[in-house]
């Protein structure tokens, strides 16, 4: 006669073996079993994902944590799913305003869960699932997609962090590098951004995010990542763009800055240094050139912040003799 723990075994050598998601955790099994039963007696995805940010370290004690540190990692992570979604449609730069419908399509809601030794937000969809998922006549198709648009954001948003939690020494050739430059300059400051609250409020975050029918994603982001991943993108100028200024040159100088009238009385400075190949010479005092440049912005500690530039290359947009 088969013995009980003989019985045990079979049965989770039938769950490893199934093509059901993959659990670690009772918890995990037994959101399986509650979305088996739901999803046998619906045709359509009524269950909303549901995910949580545990916030935990030195700064966190009884959980209680200060509300603005606690707020701007909300804030950020927020701006990092909105930005992977902004990836996933194919706008990468930070200029413009993104349309309404993926703002809110991608925005989560906050709910509260505290732990001992923790702070837990409990998070989920602002968009309920039969609300994106099923079409205007709101009769459920057979072959009708499961997943919401958030969900897919929200994964990538988790996997560029467990990237950013395993950068290797040669971090140059790591996916963390490969994700944000492919993201664009809107992720790679939205990680950033991310990175910068961790790393000012000394906290460590676990991120979780279950999704029906598939396994639950997880994540950790801890101070120090956080340290690595601001130098990264700022040294590597992941987060940089390049921004094309026409004007009139009415300073011009052999050894760094010259400065550039956009019109408008609207001078700018820009930083010549690294123009590589270019004979200064061939330039004077109001020709009207082309210079293309990378934004760098100096924030100061009252809150006030300038930008200058750093030429990549410049021509002249006067025609030739």
């Amino acid at each position: 006669m088969a013995s009980l723990s003989d019985a045990a075994d079979e049965l989770f050598n039938q769950l490893a073996a199934s093509a059901a998601p993959k659990w670690e955790t009772p918890e995990d099994l037994n959101r399986m079993s509650i979305e088996g039963l739901w999803g046998s007696t619906h045709q359509a995805r009524l269950v909303r994902s549901t995910g949580s940010i545990r916030i935990f370290g030195v700064n966190v004690q009884d959980h209680q944590a200060r509300l603005d540190a606690a707020g701007q990692i909300l804030l950020n992570l927020q701006r990092l799913v909105t930005a992977a979604g902004a990836a996933k449609e194919g706008i990468k730069t930070n200029r413009g305003q993104l349309s309404g419908a993926l703002i809110a399509s991608t925005q989560l809601r906050l709910l509260m869960n505290p732990l001992p030794g923790s702070v837990v937000f409990e998070i989920g969809p602002e968009m309920l699932p039969e609300a994106e998922l099923i079409g205007a006549e709101g009769v459920a198709l057979y072959d009708q997609n499961r997943r919401q648009f958030v969900d897919e954001c929200v994964v990538d948003a988790l996997e560029l962090v467990r990237t950013a939690h395993s950068i290797g020494p040669d971090a140059d050739d790591s996916p963390f590098v490969s994700k944000v430059t492919a993201g664009g300059p809107r992720l790679a400051t939205a990680i950033r951004e991310f990175a910068k609250g961790v790393e000012q409020a000394s906290f460590d975050v676990d991120l979780e995010w279950r999704e029906p029918d598939r396994a639950t994603e997880r994540a950790t982001f801890t101070k120090a990542d956080a340290i690595q991943v601001k130098r990264l993108v700022v040294a590597r100028e992941l987060d940089a763009e390049t921004e094309t200024l026409r004007g009139r040159l009415i300073t011009l100088s052999t050894a760094r800055a010259w400065q550039i009238d956009l019109g408008g009385d609207h001078i700018v400075t820009v930083d010549t240094t690294d123009l590589q190949g270019v004979d200064v010479t061939q330039f004077h005092l109001s020709e009207e050139i082309t210079i293309i440049a990378k934004p760098q912005v100096r924030e100061f500690a009252g809150g006030g912040k300038s930008i200058t530039f750093r030429a990549i290359s410049v021509t002249s947009n006067e025609p030739s003799a």
